[in-house]
């Protein structure tokens, strides 16, 4: 690692690349002890004067994740082990989340959002403010669309489904069969019983009839195809 004026912080001694999660701030993941069979390293974490830091936490690692065209680094957190168990530290050692989960990783091309896993159900957290958003009760939960601030869909364990928002209240009962990643102005498309509809926030039934499927949601209408032929409703 040099910075922008050349001067180098950490020799070239790694055979790993060493991940450097926020360019502003002087901390540095490096690993080692790599064996490929068992698929087993170390991890260990320096500061801009070469000297280990967080050394009470545990096979530390930054969260990266990538939206399939660029990729990016969850800034001011990192996640450690302890016990066989997962949980999340700040850059300056302080402690986001506990390890008492099964596992935490990325919710992909999803922006501050991470997926906690304990004892088989899903929950999920922001990693901007290490809330938990959603609690570990769920079977699956995947994005509503590309922003974070749109919510999230959950099913549950008796797979139905239903969408949370980011301040944790439900915008949409489970009560699904599926919900689609289409939605705008507070209208979601929606499957139960084999049937698509555009429902509202208080799951009314706004569209249930006259086309094939939902393309997209906006000012301008609800864009569906019919038939392979495409048209607007209001």
């Amino acid at each position: 690692v040099m910075d922008n004026k050349g001067n180098i912080i950490i020799e070239p001694t790694y055979e790993e690349i060493i991940l450097i999660p926020d360019e502003n701030t002087d901390l540095f993941v490096c690993t080692y002890n790599v064996n490929y069979n068992d698929e087993t390293y170390d991890t260990k974490v320096l500061n801009a004067e070469n000297e280990e830091i967080l050394t009470e936490y545990d096979n530390l690692e930054v969260m990266q994740n990538t939206d399939g065209l660029n990729v990016w680094y969850e800034k001011d957190i990192l996640k450690y082990e302890k016990d066989g168990k997962y949980g999340l530290v700040d850059f300056e050692g302080k402690e986001v989340l506990p390890a008492e989960y099964d596992d935490i990783h990325v919710l992909d091309g999803i922006e501050k959002s991470l997926i906690i896993e304990k004892n088989g159900n899903k929950g999920l957290i922001s990693s901007s403010t290490g809330e938990v958003i959603i609690s570990t009760t769920y079977k699956e939960i995947s994005a509503l669309s590309e922003d974070y601030k749109d919510g999230y869909i959950v099913k549950n364990s008796s797979d139905k489904c239903g969408i949370i928002a980011i301040d944790k209240k439900a915008i949409l009962e489970e009560k699904y069969d599926e919900i689609k990643n289409v939605s705008g102005n507070g209208y979601y498309v929606v499957v139960s019983e084999k049937d698509t509809k555009v429902v509202d926030k208080e799951g009314k039934e706004i569209l249930e009839e006259g086309f094939d499927s939902v393309e997209a949601i906006d000012d301008s209408g609800i864009v569906i195809i019919n038939k392979d032929k495409y048209g607007v409703i209001s």
